[in-house]
């Protein structure tokens, strides 16, 4: 406690006995879980974020998310991707628990979004999660839940087509704090992690990438859809329109590094006045 701050008497006296009480212990695991897990997923965009990267990662050339409400009710991630294989649907939200890295010096060689194997676990922490996949080559699906802690509680067989669905009911319900200020800017939230998915969808090239909002007691609307584009340009095209090709500026360069390596650099630039003319960055 810095003595130099002014206080009230009887607010540092409560400060002291605060303090004084206050031996040091070990958090309980449970809470060490929740703690984390809201460190790893911030808001909706970064949910949606772990899910759609995720698909990437499995190959997917179909990605479709789809938001209840704003993404209040659920967040659903749909894909075509390897699916998952039976073997792995106990450890699929396991904290630390991933097919993407071994050791720490597999860091050097990582070619996948994600790798850490902590999103699905803090998902489960901080909504209702249900995965339905079935694995490329296998003639049955499943249907699973998870707990809290990212332990299998359900499984089921199902019929389904090879891929993966993540879907998210009640985000942050386990945290009514964020959960009010989650449906306090709900709206806000929705169009940041639309930008989110505008990024996504110019990248996904080979992809077909569709976005879709289910409001309450009115028409599905389709926020994004792009159908396997083949470049940049008419990714771009699919998601903000053909007419801002005239406003951009191919680059491709390349470079050799010292070891004798290729760095490059391909994609598009603005144009000085696309900004002001667009109010698009």
């Amino acid at each position: 406690f810095n003595s130099s701050y002014s206080l009230s008497p009887l607010i540092k006296t409560c400060f002291d006995q605060l303090v004084s009480n206050m031996g040091i212990t070990k958090i309980d695991d449970q809470s060490i879980h929740r703690i984390c897990s809201g460190q790893v997923i911030l808001d909706i965009s970064s949910a949606v974020k772990e899910m759609v990267e995720n698909s990437m990662d499995a190959g997917s050339t179909t990605i479709e998310v789809r938001f209840d409400n704003l993404g209040m009710d659920t967040i659903e991630v749909k894909d075509n991707g390897c699916g998952i294989a039976e073997e792995d649907h106990e450890e699929v939200a396991v904290k630390h628990a991933t097919s993407k890295l071994r050791s720490f010096e597999g860091l050097q060689s990582i070619s996948s979004f994600g790798f850490r194997g902590e999103a699905l676990n803090s998902l489960c922490a901080l909504g209702d999660v249900e995965i339905a996949t079935r694995k490329k080559g296998s003639s049955v699906g499943f249907k699973l839940q998870y707990n809290s802690s990212g332990a299998l509680v359900e499984k089921q067989r199902i019929a389904r087509a090879e891929g993966t669905t993540i879907s998210v009911k009640n985000l942050f319900r386990r945290w009514p704090v964020r959960r009010q200020d989650f449906e306090k800017n709900a709206r806000r939230e929705f169009q940041k992690c639309l930008r989110r998915l505008q990024a996504y969808a110019v990248i996904a090239l080979g992809v077909s990438f569709n976005v879709v909002h289910q409001p309450k007691q009115r028409p599905r609307q389709v926020m994004i859809a792009t159908k396997m584009s083949a470049s940049l340009e008419q990714s771009i095209a699919a998601v903000f329109g053909a007419q801002l090709n005239a406003l951009l500026v191919s680059i491709d360069w390349t470079m050799k590094r010292d070891d004798g390596k290729e760095l490059g650099v391909k994609g598009v630039l603005t144009k000085g006045s696309m900004s002001a003319k667009t109010g698009i960055t």
